[in-house]
């Protein structure tokens, strides 16, 4: 039975063996090579290429394109940079002119000769003299009607022309904006102080012939404790008199109430200390 056995494990074919010692051999030989290169340093395995990492085709002819396409563009703008001075100093005129222009300085002291100013001017798609008018007939207009701030009958603050300030009522404030010398600002100060004056007088000799109420300044300034009064003003003289002494015999009444009400209050304390001692 052993012999059996023996002679099974040993019957392999010649072909098998030499194969078989082929593939050993070659192991050897791998596992004896060195991981070096002939600068001694160890050997890697190259690194795949990532997507990103890789040129795209016509890359270097476009950017050689672009290259070429700058240098030129650089030596046609120094073959012309005489004609950008001349442009630019021409701008430059032009700026200076409008500004003086738009000031109102006028155009003296521009140090450009008449033909060169004339000719800007008629280049030119502004109107600068329709522009003077405007400015001059606003500087007539604003002097003549000054703006003044006024309280009309609902508190409100509002800005109105002097010659109107008197429908919605007190001055508060002339315009503090008009740049005008020191006699100009004297003219307007008196102006200020007769269109009050002027005012106030109005609003009394109104109210002496009973063409003035101020029925919403009373409602707004009384509110719960408003009474609508009479117009005319011996008769709302008379009311107002009245609802005075109305509100004093209230005041007089409620202080007497008061005083009773603290001497019974003191009575019933003073009951109370004395029955325990009883």
């Amino acid at each position: 039975m052993a012999e059996k056995k023996r002679k099974q494990l040993l019957s392999v074919g010649m072909p098998t063996l030499l194969n078989l010692k082929a593939e050993i051999d070659r192991a050897k030989t791998e596992s004896a090579r060195p991981n070096t290169d002939a600068d001694g340093k160890r050997s890697r395995p190259a690194k795949r290429l990532r997507v990103s990492d890789r040129r795209n085709k016509g890359i270097e002819a476009r950017a050689h394109g672009d290259l070429v396409a700058q240098q030129q563009e650089e030596e046609v703008k120094g073959s012309q940079t005489p004609t950008n001075a001349r442009i630019r100093q021409a701008l430059e005129e032009k700026a200076k002119i409008y500004d003086m222009l738009s000031d109102g300085r006028g155009v003296s002291k521009a140090d450009l000769d008449d033909e060169r100013i004339a000719r800007i001017l008629e280049e030119s798609s502004v109107d600068f003299v329709g522009m003077m008018m405007q400015r001059r007939r606003e500087e007539q207009s604003r002097g003549a009607d000054e703006m003044v701030d006024v309280i009309d009958e609902f508190g409100r603050t509002r800005r109105v022309a002097r010659s109107k300030a008197h429908q919605y009522g007190r001055i508060v404030q002339a315009d503090s904006n008009s740049s005008s010398s020191e006699g100009s600002s004297d003219s307007s100060s008196e102006d200020s102080d007769s269109s009050s004056s002027d005012y106030n007088s109005s609003r009394s000799s109104s109210s002496d012939h009973d063409e003035w109420v101020d029925d919403a300044g009373f409602r707004r300034n009384h509110a719960p404790g408003y009474y609508r009064l009479s117009t005319d003003h011996r008769t709302r003289k008379r009311q107002l008199k009245e609802l005075r002494q109305l509100h004093k015999d209230t005041v007089a009444h409620r202080e007497a109430v008061a005083a009773t009400r603290a001497e019974q209050q003191q009575e019933q304390q003073e009951h109370q200390e004395q029955k325990p001692s009883t």
